[in-house]
């Protein structure tokens, strides 16, 4: 049995629709925004009592994350 989830990351097609989202909808701002250019990908992280809530956005067609998200 889980006692504590310590992050959960979800890929996205919009960090900055996602933010919107979870202010609208829960009041949350986020606790860190990156953007890895290098890796190809934005995130924004937000916290939720003890656990962490990742969102990432791919910023290139060439990354695991942006072909996760085509198959989605």
């Amino acid at each position: 049995m889980f006692t504590k989830v310590h992050h959960v990351t979800y890929v996205v097609e919009s960090i900055d629709q996602m933010a919107e989202y979870m202010e609208k909808n829960f009041g949350l701002k986020p606790a860190r925004t990156d953007e890895i250019g290098e890796r190809g990908y934005k995130s924004i992280l937000y916290h939720s009592g003890p656990t962490m809530v990742d969102f990432f956005e791919p910023t290139r067609d060439d990354t695991a994350m942006a072909r996760q998200l085509k198959e989605q």
